[in-house]
């Protein structure tokens, strides 16, 4: 299965709450689905533990663990989708036509290009 997961889903993958199991169930290599990201969900995710350490939801180790989690799944475990010209173009036209917040319209627009008919936000 082809699947496309945003910073708020893979999140779940690194942090315990409401929807992990399920996140995990389908982005686990095990079970072979490919698992597409846009680039900048690394720095949303990234941004995301650091809120979380910030606010004392998630202690400075289990931040640090998180970190390093994500950037080993980064380079094993997803297909990226780059940041290209086009996308941001995309992008723009969808935050335009919607009103939607400028990563909010880049992650439609990068889930546009896998073809998948499923979005990986819970």
């Amino acid at each position: 299965m082809v699947c496309y997961a945003d910073s708020s889903s893979l999140a779940k993958r690194h942090v315990q709450e409401t929807g992990s199991t399920w996140l995990k169930s389908l982005v686990d290599p095990a079970t072979g689905n490919e698992v597409y990201i846009v680039r900048l969900t690394a720095v949303e995710l990234i941004a995301a533990l650091a809120r979380r350490e910030r606010g004392k939801t998630l202690s400075p180790e289990g931040a640090a663990l998180a970190r390093a989690n994500f950037r080993s799944n980064l380079a094993r475990d997803y297909q990226v989708i780059e940041a290209t010209d086009a996308l941001i173009d995309s992008a723009m036209l969808i935050a335009q036509a919607h009103a939607l917040r400028g990563y909010d319209a880049v992650q439609l627009a990068a889930f546009g290009q896998t073809g998948t008919a499923r979005v990986g936000q819970t």
